[in-house]
């Protein structure tokens, strides 16, 4: 009789679904039940957004329990997986970022026989935009620092932006400079959080006032980041807001007595 296992492959990382194990180099991590039952959603969606409904549907079917409870199980896989390996989309759900690939082993007599591989799970998928090739250039270098595989376009205007997101609406994260030569910059905030829900938006501005922060944050965006910030912060404000925080610039809170970075 043949049995068959699944595997989920990323990274140095292999989840055994019918073992109910998460490897590392090959070496078995300690992960409680939840948490596993949440990483083999996310596994099986990469690429995909996904709520916090199904979340607690995967782990939690036919209970009742708090939304939290999935924040908390969240925050345990981040820390083995790597913070940037879930993605928090604003006020919608949670994407695997990572390629996964699914493997599909049957045994039969001591024998192990692979006998399919599924297709690449798409990387994550970045426009930046921005009419200075230089703060493109810098974001791609910290985007590449910070995620192993993320596919990245760069537009130089909103009418370049809107034709990518026409030919493709599916993109994780817009990098979206507020002094575009073609467009106000905040009219085209509010018509792709309006177009595109799904989708985060990070602002990167010469301006930065304390009230255009706040108004970016109220458009929904989930990080603010002045084109001044020097190159180290600039990796930290990344990798929070991929860990599923929103990056506020220190100037903006010095009145409001807030912490700068909030998750």
């Amino acid at each position: 009789m043949k049995q068959t296992t699944r595997l989920y492959r990323f990274s140095c990382f292999e989840i055994q679904v019918e073992e109910r194990r998460l490897l590392k180099d090959g070496n078995n991590l300690e992960l409680g039940a939840k948490a596993f039952d949440l990483l083999v959603t996310l596994a099986e969606n990469a690429g995909r957004l996904l709520s916090k409904t199904e979340l607690l549907e995967a782990a939690w079917p036919n209970l009742v329990v708090e939304e939290n409870n999935v924040n908390v199980q969240i925050s345990i896989l981040r820390k083995l997986l790597g913070a940037e390996a879930i993605t928090t989309v604003f006020g919608s759900g949670f994407r695997f970022t990572p390629e996964v690939i699914f493997l599909t082993l049957q045994q039969n007599n001591d024998n192990v026989e692979t006998v399919d591989v599924a297709s690449v799970h798409p990387a994550m998928k970045i426009i930046l935009v921005d009419d200075h090739s230089l703060i493109r250039d810098a974001l791609r270098g910290v985007i590449n620092e910070l995620i192993q595989s993320a596919t990245m376009v760069e537009a130089i205007n909103g009418h370049q932006a809107h034709q990518y997101l026409e030919d493709d609406p599916n993109y994780h994260l817009i990098f979206l400079d507020l002094g575009l030569p073609d467009c106000d910059g905040f009219e085209l905030l509010k018509k792709l959080r309006a177009q595109y829900p799904l989708i985060s938006i990070v602002v990167i501005s010469a301006e930065e006032s304390r009230e255009k922060i706040m108004n970016a944050l109220n458009c929904g965006v989930v990080g603010f980041i002045p084109k001044t910030t020097a190159r180290e912060v600039m990796v930290n404000a990344i990798r929070l807001i991929l860990s599923g925080g929103t990056y506020i610039p220190p100037q903006s809170l010095m009145l409001g007595g807030t912490s700068p970075l909030s998750t």
